[in-house]
């Protein structure tokens, strides 16, 4: 199910925020968006997907691949993918 960007983002900002802080965690959605290209007012599940993927690289600096893997579950669950991918 395709989701508002700024939804999205939301979304995102808040999982990641306590981690990152909101700032940072604003910047990093705002910079993989443009990275992969992700422009629209709407956003697909597999671009999502793609984004999810990208910030859990970026976490493991972070956090640790463990925590890092958590995260990325918790916004493929609030973000609802999985089964229409």
């Amino acid at each position: 199910m395709e989701m508002l960007r700024e939804q999205m983002e939301t979304v995102v900002v808040n999982l990641l925020g306590p981690y990152l802080g909101e700032s940072m965690a604003r910047a990093s959605v705002s910079g993989h968006c443009r990275k992969l290209s992700i422009h629209g007012e709407t956003v697909e599940p597999a671009e999502m997907e793609q984004l999810v993927e990208q910030l859990r690289k970026g976490m493991l600096i972070f956090v640790g691949p463990e925590k890092a893997e958590a995260l990325a579950t918790a916004l493929r669950r609030n973000l609802h993918l999985g089964a229409d991918l």
